[in-house]
């Protein structure tokens, strides 16, 4: 069974997109404890609630899904900004 470029470059995308929702996620949920002292329950809690997040939109990591996100958070009080 061949496959093909198109299909493997995919393949390579969706790794790379995990890789780097799970860097975010360790490096928010480290930033909550460091910085708030969330513990391991608060934690786990947080972590749960943002997979469920993030797999809500898996299907379309995009500039609508992102700006859907953004969206939420400004109504939730919360102002993300990136340089």
């Amino acid at each position: 069974m061949k496959i093909s470029k198109a299909r493997l470059q995919e393949y390579k995308d969706i790794k790379l997109i995990n890789l780097v929702t799970k860097m975010c996620l360790t490096s928010a949920t480290l930033a909550l404890h460091e910085e708030f002292g969330f513990g391991s329950e608060r934690l786990n809690k947080f972590s749960e609630r943002f997979t469920k997040i993030m797999n809500s939109h898996a299907k379309t990591y995009d500039d609508v899904a992102y700006e859907a996100l953004i969206k939420h958070a400004k109504e939730c009080g919360v102002n993300i900004e990136f340089d």
